[in-house]
């Protein structure tokens, strides 16, 4: 028995308690003695709304394997799955799709912005008012895909309320059937990238005048080899900067200094966070040991902790299939269901258009337009910031003219103050019905199948990798890109002629394709699919360098039987192109420098035996990439803003461009614009870029040049999203090394305008695929980090070594075995 006093002082420890974890730092520290993760093991769960039993079994890494008896079970468990693994993450993607960050996070950094202006932006993409539906009036299937997923979300999110909500103090909203297909337009959006070009382009027209800018920034393609070989017309490409658009621009314009922001635009930081790719191979029977198709795979986007893909294996009765999907979508990115394997490259198709307003001279209000009254709307936003357990309500102006949301509003400071307004042309339709032909596709038995059920799915545009049981390969964009008859699409157009509007969608018939080649094989890394001046419609014209794809090829010819081992080997290539093609030039004309002092002379010679891989543990790699972003920072930066050229870098395709310049001494990117008595040169620049890294170098890895590897430089660490705080650093993965490169196939990529750390990796291969059809059971899966969006969960991170050294995970799909083997590890849910 306790003594009153006793008795006391316990009531008051426990009270005391009661408010110490019940406060953020409180909940931390509970969480680090006491994770409340949910465990795997043997249980049974009663779900509501379920029609009959699911099993649910996890493997070694946490990876579910779901079992159900109807589309409508199936759906309701792999939405809980999602929601017991990863909710605090669903409602990140959906909160970033519909500009609601801030309302959870407040007003944070994010780079070198902030969530605010991230919200500002995404409302102006306008997902939240494009994906409004009525349920009822949905195909059957969609419907119980949409409402089932839902349901199944929103009960494991009250199930498992996450750690990070907690810590927060917000009660989590539910789920909905809207926030499923924000995910899925987040995911379509994300894969857009040619309005970034757009806007690039018609800054540094701005800055410099069009002859100028398009000798730095070319509009014209690169690249005229493909994935395919085709030649569908011989039409042409019509003008990229069109008549109209004349008076905007001088002829040719020294440089001007823009006005200096104090602080920069959503729009680099934003491209940043969307670096997706991807590479994607596969090769018939006639190549093949096997003699059935082997199909490789990785997707690349930004490193999230958790991770942006989700692994998992969903079956029911005429329907099994395994692979890759991204959280918050119930179905398939990528996978293999006993007849079709499948991969994805992102297209860079062309389906966003910046375009150019004039104001109605005659009528207050609107801008001029021959095909409808266009009046300029504008509207207040507001957007809710918590600050602690309050909410700041700051109010944002967002204009939208008949041809979209307006550019300037959602960018602020990304363009100069006088520029016209610019409006954003972006169109999706039928969004709402992608689920059903999605559900039709994961099912099909032939890669013709495939396409047919894909092709009906407007968005995302996506290149598929295929191949089924049949001996059969296939590679096709899915989708439609809207028909521009008189522009091609790579620079703004008036948006007030009837001529350069969209003139209709291109039909399946029109979108790129090809099966069983007479090459035996496929390869695709986001380059051209097909040169765009020799077929019609404009599918894209400035897409991915070659480098990838070259380098794929030519892998692919070491051999004339491949086997399943040969072709994943392949994603772990970290050979760079862009340094065969580039550093000759840096080499040449540093041989000239008369003046170089020892130590330079020394970091030269490990340029100079550099074999143009990207290791590691390769000096030759840190010196050439550090002279090459030097180089490009020199040049540009007595040209154009700061803004401009801090995008211009970020941009994901700048390097496409900027590898051109290396090529010609006398480029005009050499000349330094504020030395009006002289013409620099190649060597200026080049020169100065060296002797500017070689202070980098010294700076961040020391004097001893033998410290200089390039995995000093080169180094990932996975970062919660609450992970800059130090006392929540134990929920970010260690930091480690990594070999490859921006455009080597094992794609590493980072952000060349961060003055701290430009080489920190932001964005690659987030998981990887590989099969064999001639023997499937032996199909390898991975992600980058792991299953688990628990911080301290075994599988929260148990994927990241075996991801560094570029293993795979043998994932197993055939259920006998899994029921058996994981047995122990097995989640019952009843109704």
């Amino acid at each position: 028995m306790f003594s009153k006093k006793r008795l006391g002082l316990l009531i008051i420890i426990i009270a005391l308690s009661g408010i110490w974890f019940g406060t953020p730092l409180g909940t931390i520290m509970s969480y680090k003695v006491f994770p409340s993760y949910p465990k795997i093991t043997k249980e049974t769960l009663k779900i509501k709304n379920l029609k009959e039993k699911v099993e649910i079994y996890f493997d070694d890494f946490g990876i579910p394997h779901i079992e159900a008896q109807n589309l409508s079970d199936l759906m309701l468990a792999t939405g809980f799955i999602h929601a017991r693994y990863r909710f605090f993450q669903l409602d990140v993607l959906r909160r970033f799709a519909s500009g609601r960050l801030s309302e959870l996070v407040g007003d944070q950094k994010v780079i070198s912005s902030s969530t605010v202006k991230f919200d500002l932006a995404m409302r102006g993409w306008g997902f939240v008012e494009r994906t409004k539906m009525d349920l009822d009036k949905l195909p059957k299937i969609d419907r119980i895909i949409i409402k089932s997923f839902s349901d199944g979300v929103n009960q494991g999110m009250i199930k498992y309320p996450s750690i990070e909500h907690k810590i927060l103090g917000v009660e989590p909203e539910l789920w909905n059937y809207q926030d499923t297909l924000l995910v899925s337009l987040l995911q379509a959006w994300s894969i857009t990238h040619n309005w970034e070009q757009e806007a690039v382009k018609f800054a540094l027209a701005l800055n410099l005048g069009i002859d100028t800018s398009k000798e730095i920034y070319p509009h014209d393609p690169l690249y005229k080899i493909g994935t395919l070989d085709r030649t569908t017309s011989r039409k042409g490409l019509p003008e990229s900067v069109v008549a109209e658009l004349s008076y905007l621009f001088s002829k040719n314009k020294r440089f001007v200094k823009n006005e200096i922001h104090q602080e920069k635009s959503a729009l680099a930081d934003m491209i940043e966070m969307k670096p997706s790719a991807s590479n994607a191979w596969v090769v018939g029977p006639n190549l093949s040991e096997s003699g059935m198709p082997i199909l490789s795979n990785d997707m690349h986007l930004t490193h999230a902790l958790p991770s942006m893909l989700f692994l998992q294996h969903l079956k029911m009765p005429g329907f099994d299939v395994i692979g890759t999907t991204m959280p918050g979508l119930p179905l398939f990115i990528n996978g293999f269901n006993g007849h079709v394997a499948w991969g994805a490259t992102a297209a860079v198709a062309d389906v966003v258009d910046l375009v150019i307003e004039k104001k109605d001279p005659n009528r207050e209000g609107y801008l001029l337009n021959e095909s409808r009254d266009c009046k300029l709307i504008e509207k207040e936003t507001i957007i809710k910031i918590k600050d602690g357990s309050v909410f700041e309500n700051r109010k944002f102006k967002l204009r939208r003219t008949c041809n979209g949301h307006v550019f300037n509003d959602m960018y602020p400071n990304f363009l100069p103050k006088d520029a016209p307004i610019v409006s954003v042309r972006f169109i999706i339709p039928k969004v709402q019905e992608s689920f059903g032909h999605l559900y039709r596709a994961n099912k099909s038995k032939t890669v013709f199948e495939l396409r047919e059920h894909l092709m009906n799915i407007p968005n995302p545009i996506q290149n598929i990798m295929s191949a089924d049981t049949q001996g059969n390969i296939g590679f096709f964009a899915t989708g439609s890109v809207p028909v521009r008859e008189n522009h091609r699409g790579t620079f703004p157009v008036p948006g007030w002629l009837k001529k350069y509007e969209w003139s209709g969608w291109t039909k399946p018939k029109d979108m790129p394709r090809g099966f069983n080649p007479k090459s035996s094989f496929f390869a695709n890394s986001n380059n051209l699919i097909q040169d765009p001046t020799k077929n019609w419609p404009v599918f894209h014209v400035d897409a991915a360098p070659e480098y990838r794809f070259e380098r794929v090829k030519e892998r692919l010819a070491k051999f004339s039987k491949h086997t399943q081992s040969s072709i994943t080997n392949i994603q772990t290539d970290d050979y760079l192109n862009r340094g065969k093609l580039v550093a000759p030039f840096i080499i040449n004309e540093l041989e000239k420098v008369s003046t170089l002092t020892e130590k330079e002379r020394v970091a030269l010679s490990y340029l100079q035996k550099w074999d143009y891989h990207s290791g590691i543990d390769s000096i030759g790699m840190s010196v050439f990439m550090a002279t090459y972003r030097k180089s490009i920072l020199i040049a540009l930066g007595n040209k154009v803003s700061d803004e401009t050229r801090y995008v211009f870098v970020k941009q994901r395709y700048s390097t496409n461009i900027v590898d051109g310049w290396f090529s010609k001494k006398d480029h005009a990117i050499w000349d330094d614009y504020t030395t009006l008595d002289k013409v620099e040169q190649r060597g200026f620049v080049i020169t100065k870029a060296f002797r500017a890294a070689m202070k980098d170098l010294e700076k961040n890895l020391g004097n001893d040049i033998n410290a200089w590897k390039w995995g000093n430089l080169h180094t990932i660490k996975p970062k919660h999203l609450f992970g800059g705080k130090k006392i929540l650093e134990f929920f970010n993965l260690e930091k480690i090394p990594l070999a490859g490169s921006l455009d080597s196939v094992w794609k590493a990529h980072f952000n060349l305008s961060d003055v701290r750390e430009p080489f920190k990796i932001v964005a690659g291969p987030v998981s990887r695929f590989s099969i064999d059809l001639g023997n499937p059971t032996k199909a390898m899966y991975s992600i980058d980090t792991g299953q688990s969006g628990w911080p301290l969960d075994p599988h929260y991170g148990d994927q990241y070594k075996r991801w560094q050294e570029g293993e795979l995970l043998p994932v197993e799909k055939d259920m006998a075995l899994i029921k058996e083997k994981y047995k122990k590890r097995n989640l019952t849910l009843i109704k």
